[in-house]
């Protein structure tokens, strides 16, 4: 393959693995909060691992690892997006709700909040992961790998658009 493409059998089988993780979270709507909750058993810190992923130099691992960022943030926007519509029914509707469904509204705003948080943690540790790329990236497009700075680009804008709210307000 060309331009640091990968062509060895470990990046193909590591781009493999990550190709299916991202299927899977794809099929069971699995976002990053949920993934690294799923892991949190194991002893394989999965935020670790994808942000690990990001310092390969094979074309073929790196596309993979994008695009699993990319699958884990869509979900977990959905959430957040979730998050926001049940805090405004919290709030236009508290007094208005007998107390069953109150109490139930209150417990689906604490977990949707957690997850809120979780989500805001996890940003950050993406944000901090594409952010040490920049000096790679700079000296891999000094060599013309443009595949590579390609799939580092494409991740940086998916983690800086998805914390765009947390660094407007200053909590990123």
């Amino acid at each position: 393959t060309s331009g640091g493409g990968g062509g060895n059998i470990e990046h193909r089988t590591a781009a493999l693995a990550l190709r299916a993780l991202e299927s899977w979270c794809k099929a069971d709507s699995i976002g990053a909060v949920k993934l690294r909750d799923i892991f949190a058993s194991t002893n394989i810190n999965i935020l670790e691992a994808i942000a690990d992923a990001l310092y390969s130099n094979a074309e073929v691992l790196i596309d993979a690892v994008s695009d699993l960022i990319e699958t884990l943030l869509q979900h977990d926007a959905k959430g957040a997006n979730v998050t926001l519509g049940i805090s405004i029914a919290g709030s236009v509707m508290n007094n208005c709700l007998p107390p069953g469904l109150a109490n139930q509204l209150m417990l689906a705003q604490q977990i949707t909040g957690e997850n809120e948080k979780s989500r805001n943690a996890i940003l950050s540790e993406l944000v901090s992961a594409v952010g040490l790329q920049r000096f790679r990236f700079a000296e891999r497009q000094s060599n013309g790998d443009t595949a590579v700075c390609r799939c580092l680009a494409r991740t940086a804008a998916k983690v800086l658009l998805e914390s765009e709210d947390l660094i407007k307000n200053g909590t990123l």
